[in-house]
């Protein structure tokens, strides 16, 4: 139980959904033409570059990870876990978003992180972001998933040689375009 509900702990701040299956579709991003930006060090997926300006409206906090704030309410947060936090210290974190997603089914496994995984899935992207879409593309450094949700969204960064830590970025309240042109371009 402990190891469920340290996979599902990013999910404990989000609304309820109903469930849906989202396709799968495979982008490639640009990259971001702005000149001022600032870098954030994220974990796995390497740095989270941002436009300057728009930082100037938002509100950053610390913790855990890091919250950015819109004055509108809406928001991200960053958030980088490890195999080690998630109960199974030897797990390949970068299957992570695959079984979360649905990339791969897994149902008929016996492996215990891949079953939580399945749990994740169910609970936390299926029920509460319910994605419209899945989009697969590649990072700097490796890989990134992006389950794109009317309200909410969930963004994975993997690593190709970092097995043992993700980055999750958490939206709530952003449209689209905004997520594409403020997060996915700035860790491509």
């Amino acid at each position: 139980m402990i190891r469920t509900m340290l996979l599902l702990a990013p999910w404990l701040f989000l609304g309820s959904l109903s469930a849906s299956a989202a396709p799968v579709s495979h982008v490639d991003y640009e990259p971001r033409e702005t000149t001022e930006i600032t870098r954030f060090s994220t974990g796995a997926g390497g740095p989270l570059r941002l436009p300057t300006e728009h930082l100037k409206k938002m509100t950053i906090i610390g913790g855990k990870g890091l919250s950015f704030l819109y004055p509108n309410q809406a928001h991200f947060y960053v958030e980088t876990v490890t195999a080690e936090q998630s109960g199974y210290p030897d797990a390949d974190m970068r299957q992570w978003p695959v079984y979360v997603f649905g990339l791969k089914d897994g149902t008929e496994s016996s492996n215990a992180f891949i079953r939580d995984l399945l749990k994740t899935k169910r609970f936390g992207v299926d029920k509460q972001i319910n994605p419209d879409v899945v989009r697969v593309f590649s990072t700097s450094t490796g890989k990134g998933f992006w389950a794109f949700g009317e309200e909410k969204s969930l963004i994975v960064l993997t690593e190709e040689d970092n097995r043992s830590s993700i980055t999750l970025i958490n939206v709530t309240g952003l449209p689209e375009q905004t997520i594409e042109d403020m997060i996915i371009k700035g860790v491509i």
